[in-house]
């Protein structure tokens, strides 16, 4: 597929919800379904033929009649989606106002038991059995949850492949026009007048599919064209639509083309995000199977090759815990958090049942000062420490059941022990969007918490601070930015927030005081077009040192912004190794800065390796490191996140994520700190 990416709504439509230190790993969105083919009508001669050919447009004109009724119904059913989320989200009155409309538009042939549950005089009674014929009709195994205008349209009109393109480009007027078009969503068109047929963009694909891959003339007989004019959201009057041809054979796809209007094949050096030629998919799967021909041995030699080792000291946790995070703590100990499912390694003694959260403190020598299990189920999500030494924990609650999914606070004393648990408000009550699920994120503010993440239909992003008892200082929504997700860090004097301009391709910075209000906003400069800003470090003169990627395999930045935007220097690496290296983590050092990479070895993606690289103060690259001898190394398949510890001490911590080969849903985690002492590196 040109361009797959996942986005929450879809995930839980499909899958019941993940766990959520995996689910906060995922950060891929996936597009809408493939697009469907026009069918050409032939010139027919005979009585016969004319009558048949007569009736199929008989029937088609009345089935395009029936849909244009209806319209009004499904855009009605996106306002109502747009307000309450699916439709776990929707109130009594909702459901009702839907079954009325359903009637009034023609959508219910046999109302009968529809109207049975509408006669209902108890509402408890009314709604369980309107729940129940929505389920029947609509849900996906008796789920309701996935229900929204999609899945009604699917339902009632067919899968979106089969569509024309009429309907197609309705239906995406239709979102845009209520406001639930996602940020990163395809947009289907109708090509402009005097483009090139859906026959000829056919044609022109298979022509370069055969080329690009040395195929026989007739190679691609017998296969299926699925041809749709679209582009995506973030392109639309920046770039022209395209025509996007998928070839399958039967149910199977095969080929991805993507061919402008005018006719020529376009490729990742025409601006589309995601396009590649043939050719270039070609070249693609060349190199990695040439990749995959060299024995898995020979391959990890290459990989290590030329990266030093830098010597770390491993302190096991548990064989059946994952660390979400870990700060540092005043003193230049260590506090790591996450969760446990059951107490050994370190933890052994603690009380742990189901997912019981945990914390604990060591120091620079990996010697545990003190640990604690907590009563919530859940898993620790962040932590920081207070003025006088106490520290606060937020506890994500574990549970399926996402709408009602809960937050706690609770606050340790200096040696760990609990002083008390509060309850924090629930996003709505706090930013005052009505939303089924959100995306949350915690750090460490100004006195307590702060939160930021995107809620509600629209993925509207916000920002919450809270006070140390866990009550809201403000809260702000930001719907300007475009429904993107933004990172809110606390700086000197205020907040900074880091978010993404897909117009210009640039990242955008804006900066708050400490009452939630707009300060600034960086000019985009262009030295930072097409970068997407990770990690934030703010700086005691307004500054800020930020990890940036491009996305490209490999790209990994540093740069130095100042007050006003403006880049003050940015340095670029490259592993000489081939291996391609993500951003994860960013601390400050007694001299210079620290980022973690991970290393993938090209061409299996079973084989992944933790790294540091190192950088002076201003900049400079110092070194690459692993974490470890080759002989020594592990495959760490988790999360990881790093922190300073001590004076010249960073930590790593790791975990691995092994899954039951027979059955993919069973899984253990187990989890480690690495310790190592980068002073020969100053």
């Amino acid at each position: 597929m040109k361009r797959m990416r996942i986005d929450r709504a879809s995930l839980e439509a499909l899958y019941p919800p993940m766990d959520a230190a995996f689910e906060r790993e995922l950060r891929q969105r996936i597009a809408g379904l493939p697009a469907g083919k026009e069918k050409a009508m032939k010139k027919k001669t005979g009585f016969a033929l004319v009558l048949a050919a007569a009736l199929l447009l008989a029937l088609a004109a009345s089935a395009l009649a029936a849909f244009a009724a209806s319209q009004g119904f499904f855009a009605d059913v996106a306002r109502i989606q747009l307000e309450g989320g699916y439709y776990d989200g929707w109130t009594l009155e909702e459901k009702e106002q839907v079954v009325r409309l359903m009637k009034e538009n023609g959508i219910l042939t046999d109302a009968q038991a529809w109207d049975a549950a509408l006669r209902e005089t108890d509402a408890q009674q009314r709604e369980a059995a309107l729940d129940s014929l929505f389920a029947g009709r609509y849900g996906v195994n008796g789920r309701t949850d996935v229900i929204g205008v999609d899945s009604i349209l699917i339902k009632e009109k067919g899968p979106l492949e089969t569509w024309s393109m009429e309907d197609k480009a309705w239906y995406s007027a239709m979102l845009e026009d209520i406001g639930l078009l996602g940020s990163d969503a395809e947009v289907y068109m109708l090509p402009d007048e005097g483009a090139i047929s859906v026959l000829e963009a056919e044609q022109i694909a298979r022509e370069a599919v055969i080329s690009a891959y040395g195929l026989k003339s007739d190679a691609l007989d017998g296969c299926t064209a699925l041809v749709d004019c679209r582009e995506y959201i973030d392109e639309v009057g920046v770039l022209p639509p395209y025509f996007l041809v998928e070839l399958r054979r039967g149910e199977n796809p095969l080929y991805w083309v993507c061919v402008s209007q005018q006719g020529r094949v376009l490729s990742s050096e025409d601006g589309y995000s995601s396009v590649t030629s043939p050719a270039e998919d070609a070249a693609e799967q060349k190199r990695r199977a040439a990749l995959e021909a060299v024995p898995q041995e020979q391959r990890l030699a290459a990989h290590t090759e030329g990266l030093a080792a830098l010597p770390v000291q491993t302190v096991e946790l548990s064989q059946d815990a994952w660390i979400d995070g870990m700060t540092t703590l005043l003193d230049g100990t260590l506090l790591v958090y996450g969760y446990a499912q059951s107490a050994d390694g370190v933890l052994a003694g603690l009380e742990v049942e189901g997912k019981t959260p945990f914390a604990l403190r060591m120091d620079e020598h990996g010697e545990v000062l003190w640990r604690t299990a907590l009563e919530q189920q859940g898993c620790v999500t962040a932590a920081m420490e207070l003025d006088g030494g106490d520290i606060l924990l937020l506890i994500e609650e574990d549970t399926d059941d996402v709408e009602d999914r809960r937050y706690y606070q609770t606050r340790l004393d200096a040696d760990g022990s609990a002083k008390e648990t509060v309850l924090l408000p629930m996003t709505e009550e706090m930013t005052g969007i009505r939303c089924e699920y959100e995306l949350l994120w915690a750090s460490a503010g100004h006195g307590g918490f702060l939160l930021d993440g995107v809620a509600g239909a629209r993925n509207i992003p916000f920002c919450v601070q809270l006070d140390e008892g866990g009550k809201p200082v403000f809260a702000r929504t930001m719907e300007e930015l475009g429904g993107m997700p933004v990172s809110v860090y606390a700086a000197q004097d205020g907040y900074i927030v880091a978010a993404w301009n897909r117009k210009s391709e640039l990242p955008l910075l804006r900066w708050l005081d400490e009452q939630g209000n707009t300060v600034s906003e960086s000019p985009a400069d262009a030295a930072l077009a097409g970068l997407g800003i990770v990690r934030i470090l703010p700086c005691e003169d307004g500054s800020i040192i930020a990890t940036a990627s491009s996305g490209e395999a490999g790209d990994h930045r540093l740069l130095c912004i100042d007050a006003n935007g403006g880049l003050r220097w940015q340095v670029q690496g490259r592993l000489d190794t081939g291996t391609n290296a993500s951003r994860m983590g960013l601390v400050k050092l007694k001299r210079g800065y620290a980022t973690l990479c991970r290393h993938d070895l090209p061409g299996d993606d079973t084989v992944m390796h933790r790294g540091l690289v190192l950088f002076g103060d201003d900049g400079h690259q110092v070194s690459e490191l692993r974490l470890s001898p080759l002989e020594e190394d592990r495959n760490w398949r988790g999360s990881a996140s790093l922190a300073a510890v001590g004076e010249w001490g960073l930590a790593v911590a790791v975990n691995v994520l092994e899954e039951d080969s027979a059955d993919w849903s069973v899984s253990r985690n187990s989890c480690a700190v690495l310790i190592a002492d980068t002073k020969r590196q100053k």
